[in-house]
């Protein structure tokens, strides 16, 4: 809860969590966003250098890529597609969302920095 005055439940979960729970839980979840956008997590495929099958790799990209495979990963996992034409046929609440959540522009040079400190802070003083 934020406070005791205002019993609003609060959680974090990744957006492909909202998407795939609030199905399984039967509520919707509201989603936060602020201005500045939110972090996103992204997934990627590559190709290794030092792979011996990078011919079957690729095939497997390829494959993955397309739009039909891509927009049913998206229904079963919640999760955004790389394939832009596969946003079109996405259900309408994933299209509701992928217009919501914009990603934020992060200083991840900053984040390095600073990544120690604020994990020894969110532990001693946050977790409990």
């Amino acid at each position: 809860m934020l406070d005791k005055e205002d019993p609003i439940q609060y959680g974090m979960m990744w957006g492909s969590g909202a998407l795939v729970g609030q199905k399984e839980q039967n509520v919707v979840f509201k989603v936060m966003t602020p201005e500045i956008g939110v972090p996103f997590v992204t997934e990627q495929t590559m190709v290794l250098s030092t792979s011996k099958k990078q011919a079957l790799a690729k095939e497997f990209i390829d494959w993955f890529g397309q739009t039909e495979i891509q927009v049913e990963y998206s229904k079963n996992f919640g999760s955004i597609p790389a394939n832009k034409d596969a946003l079109t046929e996405l259900p309408e609440d994933t299209k509701k969302f992928v217009d919501q959540v914009k990603p934020q522009n992060i200083d991840w040079e900053a984040v390095g920095k600073h990544l120690d400190e604020w994990v020894e802070k969110a532990e001693l003083e946050y977790v409990q």
